[in-house]
């Protein structure tokens, strides 16, 4: 529900009578510009306060790349059933024990990941992805229904006991169940605390937001390659990943309630004290009769349209079906790479902080060109930019340089991630309003599909078959979803957000923000929604 400006009509005795606006209401984002000002210190603390949960995550999500392996050896005990006495396959023997050094970072040791056990190694680093799937819908509901601080303050709890629970050592079983839980958080730790920053940003400057937070996932990678690079006990590797999250207690303690989100429940005491806090920061005020200087929007549930309708009209089920191609394959190609940064050979810890600080230019250059090369373009342009990487790591030999390898998945790594963030801005603006956020949650829920696929590939499938039945089907894959990308998905660019069925499917919107500002360049401000970036 939107409130119009309120008017009023009087009369003087010498004129004809006449309307006059007592107050023209202004949008979140006019009211914020005017009254709270943009871009001010309050803004800058909300962005770094919100940006630093996003390092939490990632210190667990890829942990079981470096827990999950290590040099060890079987010692056969007891008699032997295989028929081959000189190449003794310890599997095979009554009893075995792991020949390791006890310094190593291993759990497949402690929880005896091996033989007719050896499936649970990718089934481990994939209860993550899991966990993600339910907590992405579960904290949705309770940021809608009980507010973004709660859903927020509940993931720090989660996270922050599930760490504690990997420390116990209570069996692999019970380390999943830790596990799913972090994963659980990882959307109230990364989203919910970006979309709180996002709100008190001008359009233009959100995507600094969302650039913050990514290069902040990014030095949670690379703090736990390094921490996985001291080779600690298995548990002791556990406690210091859970040092960090203390942080994450400050953050909660300061993190505010949504103003937009208050005064849509009517909770208007609430919201301005939030919005009177956020001012005097900025040393600016709100008027005393702000409640009249503000549209209110409210979720009107007979607006509401059935998902269903995303297959029901020929353009809306084009896009749809692409987008729920896209997205696994995507999560697929960035997980997939993200745990096996040595497929091509190297060092293990050097390729994953290789890997991880490369996404701190991709996140830049999405963030400067996106607007201007289009979204179309860089989806496109990176997927095949993989399938490229994927298909000369066919020829790669013993011989291959090194540095050959290694540059030839790192840019893999770039290109992907760059597609990553791009879909993240591109898909919300395929899609009308009354089916947006519904749209890019089932994408995300796809998305987790890819991962868990990816967990199997490369920690599974890899060292039975060797890396060519990984690059082949990444190759295979990143073409496909390049191809349905180009023909059958518009360009977004500097066009009109679709707000009903009809727009989308009347014609391809082309009335630009150029042509709205009378012929001046203008940016296309990518939607709060690109804020759930790889997660």
């Amino acid at each position: 529900m939107i409130e119009p400006s309120k008017t009023v009509i009087t009369k003087n005795e010498d004129t004809d009578i006449e309307e006059i606006p007592i107050i023209k209401r202004l949008s979140f984002e006019e009211f914020i510009h005017k009254y709270v000002k943009d871009f001010g210190p309050y803004q800058w603390i909300m962005m770094i306060l919100m940006a630093l949960p996003c390092f939490a995550p990632s210190l667990h999500l890829m942990s079981w790349v470096f827990i999950g392996s290590g040099d060890f050896q079987l010692k056969c005990i007891g008699n032997y059933s295989g028929e081959n006495e000189t190449n003794i396959d310890a599997c095979k023997c009554e009893k075995y024990e792991f020949i390791v050094d006890d310094k190593s970072v291993n759990a497949i040791t402690a929880f005896d990941i091996v033989c007719d056990r050896y499936f649970l190694k990718a089934m481990v680093h994939s209860s993550y992805y899991v966990g993600q799937m339910i907590g992405s819908l579960a904290l949705a509901f309770i940021s809608d229904t009980y507010g973004r601080r709660i859903a927020f303050l509940i993931s720090v709890v989660v996270e922050f006991y599930c760490a504690t629970w990997l420390m116990v050592p209570l069996g692999v079983w019970a380390y999943m169940l830790g596990r799913i839980g972090l994963g659980f958080s990882h959307y109230g730790l990364f989203t919910i605390p970006v979309l709180l920053a996002l709100e008190f940003l001008s359009p233009s400057k959100r995507k600094w937001a969302c650039f913050g937070a990514g290069c902040l996932f990014a030095v949670g990678q690379i703090i736990l390659a390094l921490i996985a690079m001291l080779e600690l006990p298995f548990l002791k590797f556990q406690f210091a990943l859970f040092v960090p999250l203390i942080l994450l207690f400050v953050c909660a303690y300061f993190a505010p309630e949504s103003a937009r989100w208050l005064l849509a429940q009517n909770k208007f005491d609430e919201a301005e004290k939030v919005l009177t806090y956020a001012a005097k920061i900025n040393k600016a005020g709100i008027p005393a009769d702000w409640k009249d200087r503000i549209i209110v929007e409210k979720h009107n549930p007979k607006n509401t349209v059935s998902v269903v309708a995303l297959l029901k009209t020929p353009k809306l089920r084009t896009r749809t079906i692409v987008v729920i191609f896209l997205w696994p394959i995507v999560s697929m190609l960035y997980y997939g790479m993200s745990t096996k940064m040595d497929l091509f050979g190297g060092n293990k810890y050097q390729t994953f902080i290789f890997g991880a600080f490369i996404e701190i230019p991709a996140n830049g250059v999405v963030t400067l060109i996106i607007d201007r090369l289009g979204r179309k373009g860089l989806t496109v342009g990176g997927l095949i930019s993989v399938a490229i990487c994927m298909f000369l790591s066919i020829f790669i030999t013993e011989n291959t340089p090194l540095f050959l390898c290694i540059t030839q998945i790192v840019f893999a790594r770039f290109a992907i991630t760059i597609t990553y963030s791009t879909i993240y801005t591109y898909t919300p603006e395929l899609f009308p309003t009354v089916l947006r956020g519904r749209t890019v949650g089932i994408a995300s829920f796809c998305a987790r599909l890819g991962g868990i696929g990816s967990s199997y590939l490369v920690l599974l499938l890899v060292d039975v078959y060797g890396r060519l039945v990984v690059t082949i089907p990444f190759m295979t894959l990143a073409l496909l979803a390049a191809i349905g990308v180009f023909f059958l998905l518009p360009e977004t660019a500097g066009t009109e957000l679709p707000q009903t069925i009809d727009d989308v499917e009347r014609k391809e919107l082309n009335s630009t923000i150029k042509q709205e500002s009378g012929g001046q360049d203008a940016e296309l401000v990518p939607l709060t929604e690109k804020a759930e970036t790889h997660s």
